[in-house]
């Protein structure tokens, strides 16, 4: 017992009972009649009570002590990923292996607790065993052990696997902090058997109609020495071509290219085949299925200089790496004055020399609605810019020019750069801009700011305006150039100066969109992804509402359709799609809103995953590593009372003692109130019976 008080205390409470009981039952007159031995038993009966309801005041505290004893656990972690039975030894994984797990398990109960998984795919609890995971995720394996049994009492793990992982970190290093032996039961064929394979198809993700596209097979042969087969394009199950191949090693890597033409728009399914070969056994890797997005236009891009700049090859070369945009390029003097054809204009240099061509490019495409980026440069006629009323304005400009560099405003909302991206600026060499006092125009939206040395300013150097129903934007500086050899130089592409451009001109060139309906979603994702489709509808102030149903069908590449309804968010719509079988399909979403009919039509693709079937030989290095690493062993063969004699003889797998304290007041001790209203009953009823109430 723990007293917060002084121990002494008791004592007060003792005497403070005692003189209680003993002025109750020495001067009562009730009670002469009564035996004294009866009187001491009532007076002690009421010293106890008393006092015992003083030590309760004091609040005093109870201690308990309990031991548990924790049996070792055993972790059983099963590979569920599809390699697992593409070997040699599949039919006994498929039909003995769970048998012999289950023998270990109940050969294990008595003294040890077994805790059974299976990962691949994903890490959960061994239920049953399909053997169908599409992917080997060690990393995952461990890293849900670590923090599942941190600080428990595990004795060690058998780990069954073939050692092939094709996500996630190297088992090897990802094991590393797991402080328990890990023993493994190494499975798969580690011999390289005869394989024609498809490693990878190269090939664009979009194509334009009638145009020609090149689709690239990179396959391997595997102890396939002189034999020969063909490696087939089909389309719709129809062979589209064919290219014979004859093998002329046991271990072949190469490429072969095919050529076709978009002849429909809309997503178009291909399959590329390599026939297998009469004694193959793997044949699962032999195929591999591609989607192709055929477009029936592409946004075309007019690009007007005054006088050649590398500025301009440095924005040719960004744009013409997508196959979204068609390029032209035409100094103003040659322009045939046509705009009809162009979804946006860059202007580069048109402004450092007034001419009545300049003047009608500009009119004309501010009557056509079509957006227009001003580059400017050293020579640029400031006064002509600030007529045109366009995203910035200058005063004060001199012939003077600074070395300023982009400092990116993170308030821009018109659209996003990813981090890489915006740290990458910090880089780029500065840019050569005229001395002057500049100022964004009312209601745009800068990008870049100007920093002067080291100086920030709230100069703008990169600003959009949008008037109207036209779009339109200003760069402020010389030497673009450098920001795509830096981009080089630094990550040894140009994609971080690409990405930028691209961005810009995407903004730029998309129309703005005034349906009253309109869906978002992936176009493209692979077998494991949940697909989502986000759904707005405005009413005619452009105000997000959802007040009737919405609702989709989607029709698969047989013409099975599948009907969903929306579900609803605050102001908006949603539909969550899981399981979804690898194929094409279409979609169309509706709503009747206002007696209006409202309707969007699209179409997706789920993308097989096959990287299990790439490779098909067992990795036991793997798995002999991470058990000499841990303290294991690999073996071979499960048998249970082999593994279980081998456990036992080891003196770091021993069940654990544990000691835990636990404190509590007594007076919330229910058996104290029991005895305390015992003690005053027995009282009372004496006094009761005898007369001495």
């Amino acid at each position: 017992m723990i007293f917060p008080y002084s121990p002494w205390l008791v004592i007060i409470c003792l005497l403070v009972g005692f003189v209680f009981s003993f002025a109750l039952y020495r001067r009562d007159k009730r009670l002469v009649e009564l035996a004294k031995p009866l009187i001491i038993f009532l007076a002690s009966i009421r010293f106890v009570s008393a006092s015992l309801l003083a030590i309760l005041l004091l609040s005093p505290l109870v201690k308990y002590i309990s031991r548990s004893i924790a049996e070792p656990i055993i972790i059983i972690a099963q590979d569920n990923s599809a390699s697992m039975v593409l070997s040699e030894d599949s039919s006994f994984v498929k039909n003995e292996l769970l048998q012999e797990i289950n023998a270990l398990k109940q050969e294990l109960g008595g003294n040890y607790q077994v805790e059974h998984y299976s990962f691949g795919e994903k890490f959960s609890t061994a239920e049953s065993l399909e053997f169908t995971d599409r992917y080997s995720n060690f990393e995952q394996l461990f890293s849900e052990l670590q923090n599942r049994y941190e600080n428990r009492n595990v004795g060690a793990m058998l780990m069954i696997s073939d050692g092939i992982f094709n996500r996630g970190m190297n088992p090897i290093y990802a094991s590393a902090n797991l402080p328990f032996p890990i023993y493994s039961l190494a499975l798969g064929d580690t011999n390289q058997r005869k394989d024609l394979l498809i490693s990878n198809v190269i090939h664009n993700k979009i194509a334009f109609l009638g145009n020609q596209f090149p689709i690239r097979v990179e396959y391997k042969a595997l102890k396939a020495n002189g034999q020969e087969t063909k490696v087939r394009l089909l389309k719709a199950g129809k062979v589209i071509e064919e290219k014979e191949i004859s093998l002329e090693s046991n271990s072949e890597y190469k490429e072969i290219d095919f050529v076709i033409t978009a002849e429909e728009s809309g997503l178009q399914t291909y399959q590329v085949q390599i026939v297998p070969l009469q004694d193959e056994n793997v044949k699962e890797n032999n195929y591999r299925n591609i989607y192709i997005d055929v477009l029936d236009s592409r946004q075309k891009i007019l690009i007007a200089y005054q006088s050649p700049h590398p500025d301009i090859a440095a924005l040719k070369k960004a744009i013409s790496f997508s196959e979204n945009y068609k390029l032209e390029i035409v100094q103003i003097d040659k322009w045939n004055k046509d705009l009809k054809s162009y979804d946006l204009i860059l202007a580069h240099g048109l402004l450092s020399r007034r001419s009545a061509l300049t003047d009608e490019l500009i009119s004309g495409a501010r009557k056509s609605n079509l957006p227009i980026l001003f580059f400017t440069d050293q020579s640029t006629d400031w006064a002509y810019l600030n007529s045109l009323g366009s995203a910035i304005q200058a005063s004060n400009p001199t012939r003077s020019m600074n070395e300023v560099y982009a400092l990116y405003d993170q308030a821009f909302p018109l659209f996003k750069i990813d981090d890489e991206l915006a740290a990458s600026l910090k880089s780029f060499p500065p840019l050569k801009v005229p001395q002057a006092t500049y100022k964004k125009a009312d209601q745009s939206f800068v990008l870049f700011r100007q920093q002067i040395g080291n100086v920030p300013t709230k100069f703008p150097m990169l600003s959009f305006v949008q008037l109207e129903q036209r779009k339109e934007g200003v760069f402020v500086g010389e030497g673009l150039w450098r920001w795509r050899m830096n981009s080089f130089m630094s990550t040894g592409n140009h994609k971080q100066f690409d990405q930028l451009i691209s961005k810009v001109i995407q903004y730029l060139s998309v129309k703005a969109d005034k349906s009253y309906f309109r869906i978002s979603y992936q176009k493209e994702l692979m077998e494991n992804e949940k697909m989502r489709f986000d759904l707005q509808l405005f009413n005619k102030a452009y105000d997000p509402i959802n007040d009737p149903d919405a609702y989709m069908v989607i029709s698969d590449e047989d013409g099975n359709e599948f009907n969903y309804q929306f579900n609803r968010s605050s102001n908006a719509y949603f539909l969550d799609l899981a399981g979804m079988k690898v194929g094409n399909y279409s979609f169309r979403a509706y709503t009747d809103y206002n007696g209006q009919k409202l309707e969007e039509r699209g179409n997706f693709r789920i993308q097989e995953i096959m990287i299990e079937s790439v490779q098909t030989v067992a990795d036991h290095n793997i798995l002999y590593q991470i058990a000499q690493k841990s303290g294991g062993e690999v073996i071979y063969n499960l048998d249970a009372k082999s593994f279980t004699d081998e456990l036992n003889a080891r003196s770091d797998i021993r069940s654990l003692s544990y000691t835990s304290e636990d404190v509590e007041d007594i007076i919330n001790l229910k058996w104290i109130f029991f005895i305390l209203l015992f003690l005053l009953a027995i009282e009372w009823f004496i006094r009761k019976y005898s007369g001495a109430y």
